[in-house]
């Protein structure tokens, strides 16, 4: 698990990263399989669902992406509880996949829990707080609530 989790690279976003991340997927998700099965190496499992859900959503393979980052997410509230950093991130990424698939209202759910966990951290001043602002302005725009948009863009 250590050694695939290890080997897939870190931005598995970047483009230039694909011709690693392509041949080293099917292997991930076996290995994810496989200590899932056994219950170990849960936080890599975590890390690694998320880095190959980015990998599908960014090559447009959304709901692939979808299904691993929900399951990255139910991973690390399990081992780190709802309010951790780690799920603020993951929900970020899967509000951005849902805001692709015009799934407006589930992003914009996605979004506002992420900015739940900023505040209950006390990272509203973060960047990647102002980060999900934005991205949450750009949902709400979409569903034409200009006013709560103009607000939140403002936050940002």
């Amino acid at each position: 698990m250590r050694l695939v989790r290890y080997r897939f690279p870190p931005q598995p976003e970047d483009y230039r990263e694909w011709p690693i991340c392509a041949p080293l997927l099917p292997h991930a998700l076996q290995a994810i399989e496989h200590a899932t099965g056994l219950g170990v190496a849960m936080a890599d499992v975590s890390t690694l669902l998320y880095s190959a859900g980015v990998f599908e959503f960014k090559r447009g393979q959304f709901e692939r992406g979808r299904n691993l980052l929900t399951r990255a997410i139910e991973t690390e509230e399990k081992l780190k509880g709802p309010t951790c950093t780690a799920v603020a991130v993951y929900l970020t990424t899967l509000g951005d996949l849902l805001s692709s698939m015009d799934e407006l209202d589930l992003a914009e759910k996605s979004l506002r829990r992420a900015l739940e966990i900023d505040k209950a951290l006390g990272a509203t001043e973060h960047p990647f707080s102002a980060i999900r602002l934005s991205n949450l302005a750009r949902v709400l725009m979409r569903t034409g609530k200009f006013e709560q948009s103009l607000q939140y863009a403002k936050r940002a």
